[in-house]
């Protein structure tokens, strides 16, 4: 009866080690690389909004305006760890964080 018993246990054992190498080794790495692409996706389209909204105060000068906007966006964003506005030639603007 016991060898009956083993019997039973060991196409299950191998059922769930070829069931965690699969999640392990094709759907997790497949799930994170999804998640990141939408991730980037998104912070591409905030910047891209963000840049638009940022033209025209810049071109006028208002400082305030846009020293207000960036900190905000800073603060809202908990995955960016610093934000910094420079002109073409490399001189700082504004910056925020570290």
């Amino acid at each position: 009866m016991r060898s009956f018993s083993a019997k039973l246990q060991l196409p299950l054992v191998l059922l769930l080690a070829m069931m965690a190498g699969f999640i392990q080794w094709y759907w997790l790495p497949n799930w994170q690389s999804q998640l990141l692409s939408e991730r980037v996706a998104l912070e591409k389209s905030h910047m891209a909004v963000l840049s638009e909204a940022l033209a025209y105060p810049v071109v006028t000068g208002n400082s305030d305006y846009v020293a207000k906007l960036l900190d905000h966006t800073f603060h809202e964003r908990d995955a960016w760890y610093s934000v910094e506005l420079t002109r073409l030639d490399g001189l700082s603007l504004f910056k925020a964080g570290q």
